[in-house]
């Protein structure tokens, strides 16, 4: 079928939830990498192309390639969303998301490239009596993924960076999107995407480099040197703007999420201002406001 023709009459019924990952769903649950990684990030989210493979993408997306993944994960997006309630964020047919770690439901098929490590024989127990189907595959995850489309009764569709094909199908999509009380949108810009994006740079401010310019502009400061080192222009930036703006950008954000997200980025947040407390002397953190 057409990919306008489809989307026109398209419902949620007709939609199959597809996320290809490099590890296994261990107890029937995808993981976030906040959840994995609860001190080293705030992405938060589980990401799904609908009645596809997500299709590697350019520099834009990050330089992706989904090629390399093992496991290819198939669920209808009606079961999906009935067994995580209220954790659906955001609808697009290249890029629909949900909050938090996701349950996979019944009638989840989990196909592997080749036979892995995983399941184990209790993995595959615990999968059989949830409704969860495991399926080797071949050497191509992709056509695997496709053939598990058809076998399902969903049409397939092709991938693309903006929609389906790249067509224009926007209005189609925020139609499904208000059925499902849901944003439609991309992540990457997303006030979710700047969270992770802020997150990642305030791990990178307890890093060495960081470490070595706040240093020097100590340093140089307290010598009042009349030139001032690359280095110490760096770490002037991040004492006066960089860590105090950061810090209160997120928590600005945080004020806009689930309250169950809350503790995810007060333990980040602790975690970070714990490793600041060893670059920046007491006595800066207060003249700088920096709230460790």
């Amino acid at each position: 079928m057409e990919i306008k023709e489809f989307a026109k009459q398209m419902q949620v019924k007709d939609l199959v939830a597809v996320h290809l990952t490099r590890y296994f769903p261990e107890n029937g649950v995808i993981r976030t990498l906040n959840t994995n990684y609860p001190e080293g990030t705030l992405r938060n989210t589980i990401h799904f192309t609908l009645n596809h493979p997500v299709e590697n993408v350019d520099e834009f997306h990050g330089n992706c390639n989904w090629d390399s993944t093992k496991y290819a994960i198939v669920v209808p997006l009606e079961n999906l969303c009935k067994e995580n309630p209220s954790q659906l964020w955001n609808f697009n047919v290249v890029d629909t998301y949900f909050i938090g770690d996701i349950k996979l439901p019944r009638g989840t098929q989990i196909i592997s490239k080749s036979a892995p490590v995983n399941p184990t024989r209790e993995q595959f127990e615990m999968m059989k009596k949830n409704g969860i189907e495991y399926a080797i595959g071949g050497k191509n995850l992709r056509q695997d993924t496709y053939h598990a489309i058809r076998e399902k009764g969903y049409e397939p569709m092709p991938g693309g960076m903006w929609a389906w094909g790249d067509e224009f199908i926007t209005q189609d999509q925020k139609r499904i999107a208000s059925e499902l009380e849901v944003i439609y949108n991309q992540h990457h810009g997303s006030e979710l995407a700047d969270l992770e994006d802020y997150s990642h740079y305030l791990l990178n401010m307890t890093g060495q480099k960081a470490k070595t310019d706040i240093q020097s502009y100590l340093t140089e400061e307290n010598q009042s040197t009349l030139e001032t080192s690359e280095s110490a222009k760096e770490g002037r930036e991040i004492l006066k703007r960089g860590i105090p703006q950061t810090i209160d950008r997120i928590k600005k954000l945080e004020e806009k999420l689930p309250k169950e997200f809350r503790p995810r980025i007060d333990k980040f947040l602790k975690a970070i201002k714990k490793r600041l407390t060893t670059i920046i002397p007491e006595e800066i953190s207060r003249e700088y406001n920096i709230a460790l």
